[in-house]
Order: C-alpha cells, then sequence, then structure tokens
C-alpha cells in the first residue's frame, strides 16, 4: 500500500503514513457499522449461500475500483465498501461454520478458520509483492478479482449442513413415522417445558403451543402505544459481561493487529532499507504460528478458553516490550526482530482461537439461560456481526494509535504501550472468559 500511494496516486512520501491509516480506519468504520445490521439480515435469510453471494460480489467491485483509482477518494470509497462486504462475509461464513461444526468441537475447528485466516493474510501480502514487482500493479489486483470469481463458483456448488439434515429427516419419516416424532418432542422438549411456566390464559386448554408461540411469548420485547417490538437478539447479546469481555479481546488484538499493518512496513523500510516485498515477507514470522491453531483449538475445548486466551495476553507482554531493542541494521537485529514477531504470533494465536469459539457458547449460555429467549434459532450471524464490530473497531483504533505514538514517540514507545495494555486486557479475561470466575463457584453465564 504505501507504495501503491506514492506511485499512483501521488501521495507524498511524509503524507503516507496518514493515508494508510485513513485507508484502514475507513474500512474498519464500514465493517464496524455493517456487521451487526447484515447480520441480522443473514440470520432471518432462509439460507447462508444468498448474502455470502452478495457479500463476495461487493467485495469483487471494490478490487475493481482500487484496481483503477487515480485519486485517493476512489480509494477510500472502494475501502468502505470492501468494509461493508466484509461484514457480510465474516458474519454470515463464521455463522456457517458453526452451523456445520459439532459444539464439543468448535475450538479445534476455530483453529483451522485462523489456519485460513492467517495463510491468507500472508500469502496475499506475498504474492502481491511479488507480482507486484514482476509484472505490475494491474496484474497484481487481477489476481485478487480472480480469486473472488473461484470463491463466487465455490459458494453456488456449496451444500448447506440444514438441508442435509431435512433430506436425512425426511427419509427418516419414510422409514418409521414413530422414531422420528419421538425425535421432535425431544427437540421441542426444552421450549415446551418454558411454555408451561407461561401464565395461563382463556384458551389455555388449547393444544401445547408451538415453538414460535412459545418463542413469541419468551423473546425479549418493548411496546410503544400498544404495538409490541422484539428487541433485536443482538441487543440482548449485549446485556452478557461475558460475551463483552470477548468482545473486548478480540478488538484488542484487532487493534495490535492493525497497529503492525500500519508501522511495522514503515519501520523495516526505514531501519533496515528492505523493499515492498521485504515488507510483506516481515509478516512471515507472525504468520507461521496459525498451523498451531487447531492444537489450541483442542487445549480451549478440552480446558476451557479461560487460560489459554489469558495466556496469549501475558505471553505477548515481553514480546512487545522487548521489541524496542530493534534500533539498527544488523543481521543479530533482524534475527532479533524475526523471533519476537514469532512470539508475538503465537499469542495472537493463543488469543484469537479461544475467543471466537467463547462467541458461540456466549449465544448457547444465553439460550440456556433464557429459554426461547432467541427464537426458533440461535443468532449466530448477529453473534459474530458482533465479533466483527468488535474486530472492526480494533481495526479503527489501532492504525491511530500506533501510527501516531510511532510518529510522534518512536517504534519503543509505541510497543511498550501495546505490552501495558497486554497485560490490563489479562484481568477480565480470565475473571469473565468460559462463565463468571468469582463467588467462588463457576457458572456459565453471568446474571444480570
Amino acid at each position: 500500500m504505501p507504495f501503491v500511494l506514492t506511485s499512483r496516486v501521488n501521495i507524498p512520501e511524509n503524507k503516507v503514513q496518514d493515508y494508510i491509516s485513513i485507508l484502514l480506519a475507513v474500512h474498519s468504520g464500514a465493517l464496524l457499522i455493517g456487521s451487526p445490521l447484515f447480520g441480522w439480515m443473514a440470520d432471518n435469510y432462509n439460507s447462508r449461500r444468498g448474502p455470502l453471494l452478495i457479500g463476495i460480489l461487493a467485495m469483487a467491485i471494490s478490487v475493481a475500483m482500487i484496481m483503477f483509482a487515480r485519486n485517493v477518494s476512489i480509494m477510500i470509497a472502494a475501502r468502505v465498501l470492501q468494509g461493508f462486504s466484509s461484514a457480510i462475509v465474516w458474519s454470515v461464513g463464521m455463522a456457517l461454520i458453526v452451523d456445520t461444526a459439532e459444539k464439543t468441537d468448535i475450538g479445534y475447528v476455530m483453529g483451522y478458520v485462523g489456519i485460513a485466516l492467517s495463510l491468507g493474510l500472508l500469502i496475499g501480502p506475498i504474492l502481491g509483492g511479488i507480482v507486484y514487482e514482476r509484472a505490475g500493479y494491474i496484474p497484481a489486483m487481477a489476481m485478487a478479482v480472480g480469486l473472488l470469481g473461484l470463491d463466487i463458483v465455490l459458494r453456488l456448488v456449496m451444500i448447506e449442513r440444514k438441508y442435509v439434515d431435512e433430506q436425512t429427516r425426511g427419509n427418516g419419516d419414510m422409514d418409521g413415522g414413530d422414531s422420528s416424532m419421538q425425535s421432535e418432542k425431544e427437540r421441542l422438549g426444552p421450549t415446551i417445558a418454558v411454555a408451561q411456566d407461561v401464565p395461563a390464559t382463556e384458551n389455555s386448554g388449547k393444544d401445547t403451543p408451538t415453538p414460535s408461540e412459545v418463542s413469541a411469548v419468551i423473546q425479549f420485547h418493548f411496546t410503544i402505544n400498544g404495538c409490541r417490538f422484539n428487541v433485536p437478539p443482538f441487543i440482548t447479546l449485549i446485556g452478557s459481561r461475558r460475551l463483552l469481555v470477548a468482545l473486548w479481546g478480540t478488538m484488542i488484538q484487532s487493534a495490535f493487529i492493525a497497529g503492525f499493518d500500519t508501522t511495522l512496513p514503515i519501520f523495516v523500510q526505514k531501519t533496515f532499507g528492505w523493499d515492498s516485498l521485504g515488507a510483506c515477507l516481515v509478516f512471515l514470522p507472525i504468520a507461521i504460528p496459525c498451523f498451531l491453531g487447531p492444537a489450541f483449538g483442542i487445549a480451549s475445548d478440552k480446558y476451557g478458553p479461560r487460560w489459554v486466551a489469558a495466556s496469549g495476553f501475558l505471553f505477548d507482554v515481553p514480546m512487545l516490550v522487548l521489541l524496542r531493542l530493534v534500533i539498527n541494521n544488523s543481521i543479530s537485529q533482524k534475527v532479533l526482530l524475526s523471533a519476537l514477531l514469532f512470539g508475538i504470533g503465537t499469542a495472537i494465536k493463543l488469543l484469537d482461537i479461544p475467543l471466537m469459539a467463547e462467541i458461540m457458547h456466549c449465544v448457547d449460555a444465553k439460550e440456556a439461560e433464557f429459554p426461547g429467549v432467541f427464537g426458533q434459532k440461535n443468532p449466530y450471524a448477529q453473534a459474530y456481526g458482533l465479533f466483527n464490530v468488535a474486530f472492526a473497531a480494533g481495526g479503527l483504533v489501532g492504525p491511530f494509535w500506533a501510527g501516531l505514538l510511532n510518529s510522534q514517540h518512536g517504534w519503543g514507545s509505541m510497543t511498550f504501550s501495546l505490552a501495558v495494555v497486554s497485560g490490563f486486557s489479562c484481568i477480565p479475561i480470565i475473571l469473565w472468559t468460559g462463565g463468571n470466575l468469582m463467588g467462588g463457584k463457576l457458572k456459565n453465564e453471568d446474571h444480570e
């Protein structure tokens, strides 16, 4: 990005840092605004495929805009569209994974999501840098458009688990109605049990209410001039301290990543004299630990997310503090930087894999606390929309936080400030991740 701003948009060298921060911030702002809305729309849509296709198409259009942009205004508009499209793809994509995976293995599955995310963040800049150096700007951007086209084809041939389950149940109905009826009773059992606690009315002699009727009674709502309005599930979810702590950890992690995206390429360019390819390759040590993600996910599934996530914040502190020791151009300094970045990448995986799984557990815990509160299905797209909001908030704060501190007070002060925040963030993670630790008894969910 620094090289594109100077060569194609004619931004002065001394303004590149400011414009990089702006481009990263507007993307995060659009992601922040769009995620709850698109998550709510996706949860009320019959299929995950349609919203995914819309998001990927919008992303392809935004990449094409950046490809041919010759002024900053078009690049900013394209980044806004990228933010909205990312809001759709992330919210719906994560919900689709949760719909498909077994609940007991969600941390393990999220480990592979982390691998895919890290490899994308790693391979994208490296391939982009190589193609940009060898063939130019347009071929590098055309490669991204081609990958999005392939993604559209994959979405078209995708088969969602809900349709497989419906077909399986349909075959079961043909084989034996009694067994399918029993399984349906088991599925509706908790919902009908809630309905028995609803105050009796003059129609109490009616048959057992349907799940939708039960949900209409239990779901949080408010009334204006006699008109009833159901509270959107994502508003209900915000009332969970456990979820808020997971979102806080996500936001801080995102701020760190965005801060390094903003400052690290410029730091190695000034300190080591590296070109665009070198500035891309410096992220390799951060990305390599992604392959440990499934192992961290298994640990989270087996022992709970609390201590796995907390260890990520704690391990981050010394790595960030020691970055201030990298000050000159020598082999030993480059090795030190690579080792510290590898440690930071490991800490990020220790943190983000349990927190991605924790979002799903928070939804399930709230449903267990108030059965039927979300209606007939859990709002996973909205929950991961809130995850996107937190990630976007970090992406919004990180570039300005790291960029301003780096330009005004230097690399060492910037990295030390990240270490301080990482240390303090460990406290709420220990207290509430995986349930409330207070009171001497582990609770699955806080009771507001």
